[in-house]
C-alpha cells in the first residue's frame, strides 16, 4: 500500500472548549465543528489531496500569539470531529470510525506568532 502526505493551514485556532461550553454549550460546539469543517474540506480540495483512502491519521499543531500553558483536549476534540467529518463527506474516506481515521497527537508551537492551525496527515491507499 502507498501512502500520500500533506500538510494545511488555517490563520487562527478553534476556540478552547472553556470558551465554548460557556457560550452555549453544544449548539455552539456544532456551529464552530461546522465552520472548520467546511474550511477544511476547501483546503483539502485545494491541496488535492487523493479521495478513497483506506486510512488517515492526522496531527494538529496550533500557533498562539502569546507563550502559556494550554490543555491539549480544549481543542483537539472539535478539530478531530471536523476534521473526520470533513473526510468522510467529501470522500476522502468512506468512514470516519477508528479503523479508518486517527487523530496522533496535538501540539503547540513553543514559538509564539500570528494564530494558525496546521493538519499533517498521512494517508492510505488501498
Amino acid at each position: 500500500m502507498t501512502t500520500v502526505e500533506a500538510s494545511v493551514w488555517i490563520a487562527q485556532t478553534p476556540p478552547s472548549l472553556n470558551a465554548v461550553g460557556g457560550r452555549g454549550g453544544p449548539v455552539v460546539f456544532h456551529r464552530f465543528k461546522k465552520r472548520w469543517q467546511a474550511d477544511l474540506e476547501v483546503l483539502l480540495w485545494a491541496e488535492r489531496f487523493p479521495r478513497g483512502l483506506a486510512r488517515v491519521e492526522a496531527h494538529f499543531e496550533l500557533r498562539f500569539p502569546t507563550r502559556r500553558r494550554r490543555d491539549t483536549g480544549n481543542y483537539q476534540s472539535l478539530l478531530e470531529k471536523a476534521l473526520g467529518d470533513a473526510l468522510q463527506a467529501g470522500g476522502w474516506l468512506a468512514d470516519d470510525t477508528p479503523d479508518h481515521f486517527a487523530v496522533t497527537g496535538l501540539s503547540f508551537d513553543e514559538h509564539p506568532g500570528p494564530m494558525r492551525t496546521t493538519v499533517h496527515l498521512k494517508g492510505l491507499l488501498p
